[in-house]
């Protein structure tokens, strides 16, 4: 789904002109400060701060991007990184610790810690770090990690596959973070002068990078700390040009949208119904479970069937504004009536969050009919449709 989303992101800014559309936006903007003295004495300062910012992140982004990745690799690196920083922050006052090193993290932080062994296996972690490694090695020499692969690799240790191999045989071998208890107690319980006293490698190793990963946050909060001062005048310079009407910037917050039923662009209908949906059964990736297809088939869709379809209506689209997050929203009409559930956004879409498209956005959502209808119908969840005060279905007996 990451993937996906990136992809369309990338595609959807540059075929659909959205990079075009943000740049002739923000030359339209620095054209109109410029244009009167005070709005230039005003706005410009800021606003030239924050494209030297940029600049300045530009230069080392690839740099940047290749050294989080290259930790980020292995999860195995990332609980050694964890129990180091932890160690780290339980030395001061809970006040003063960092965002998710509090007391009030550490319940929540322990339970990843404990649930990793359903999802953790050394040869994939292994095969991954090695990738990322591999990544770093292959950027030219001014945008390499040179610390960060030094303390992996080796300082003069060399650079070809055997040598990689060799030297990552070497830490998961020597490591005990893959044992449960191991590393959910170094967590909580652990201190820096302790940790310092470890022989075990990706330990040593987390300790070790320590002082380049803060390097890497110091620069991003004071980057971070400049734009939270800065940008309140570039927002404030859009609303004026804009006359005071500007969209706020609502993704992360709890909000009310609206928006109308549409299919697609390109045209259809903007809505599927069963009989759609058993039509693929079989082709990849909709191949609905037997439970549905089989009491599809049957087609008693009871109350929840839609008469001028005579079918039971699956999901439809509309043209609300959504973000990551949003999965599960109600949808109500204009009476107020729960009518589905969003749960995601078209391919062409996913772009919204950097530049809202108007007339291209379209959000999905499961129409709430279909929702009761498996309650009942298929999953049996009378107790669940009591609770919401409707009547389940008859039982044969």
């Amino acid at each position: 789904n990451a993937l996906t989303k990136q992809r369309g992101t990338l595609e959807t800014m540059v075929q659909g002109g959205l990079v075009e559309k943000r740049s002739q936006n923000d030359a339209a903007l620095l054209a109109w400060i410029d244009a009167d003295a005070a709005r230039k004495e005003t706005y410009r300062p800021s606003i030239d701060a924050m494209l030297a910012l940029e600049d300045a992140q530009k230069q080392t982004r690839e740099l940047d991007a290749a050294f989080g990745e290259t930790i980020g690799g292995s999860a195995l690196l990332g609980v050694a990184a964890t129990i180091v920083r932890m160690a780290e922050e339980r030395a001061k006052p809970d006040a003063e610790r960092e965002p998710g090193f509090q007391d009030r993290d550490a319940q929540r932080t322990a339970q990843g810690l404990f649930a990793m062994e359903k999802s953790y296996a050394r040869e994939l972690d292994r095969a991954s770090w090695k990738l990322f490694i591999g990544r770093a090695l292959a950027l030219p020499t001014a945008d390499q990690p040179k610390e960060l692969l030094a303390e992996i690799l080796g300082k003069r240790g060399k650079r070809d596959e055997a040598a990689i191999d060799k030297r990552l045989d070497a830490l998961y071998a020597g490591t005990t973070l893959e044992k449960t208890e191991t590393r959910v107690d170094l967590y909580l319980t652990g201190s820096t002068a302790a940790l310092k006293k470890s022989r075990d490698p990706f330990i040593k190793l987390a300790l070790a990078i320590r002082p380049l990963q803060k390097l890497l946050e110091d620069k991003r909060k004071a980057i971070a700390g400049a734009m939270i001062l800065l940008r309140p005048k570039y927002v404030q310079a859009q609303r004026e040009m804009a006359g005071g009407l500007l969209a706020p910037d609502a993704n992360g917050t709890l909000r009310v949208t609206y928006g109308t039923v549409k299919g697609l662009p390109t045209g259809g209908p903007g809505f599927t119904t069963v009989t759609e949906m058993l039509a693929k059964v079989g082709e990849a990736p909709f191949d609905a479970p037997a439970s549905i297809v089989t009491t599809a088939r049957a087609r008693t869709f009871g109350p929840y069937e839609a008469a001028s379809l005579q079918d039971l209506p699956v999901d439809f689209m509309s043209d609300v504004d959504t973000t990551g997050g949003n999965s599960g929203s109600a949808t109500l009409n204009k009476r107020g009536e729960l009518v589905g559930l969003l749960f995601d956004g078209t391919y062409e879409s996913v772009a919204s969050d950097w530049l809202f498209m108007e007339g291209r956005r379209r959000a999905i959502h499961v129409d709430i009919r279909y929702v009761l209808w498996i309650m009942g119908a298929v999953d049996h969840a009378d107790r669940l449709l009591q609770e919401l005060g409707v009547e389940p279905p008859p039982r044969e007996s």
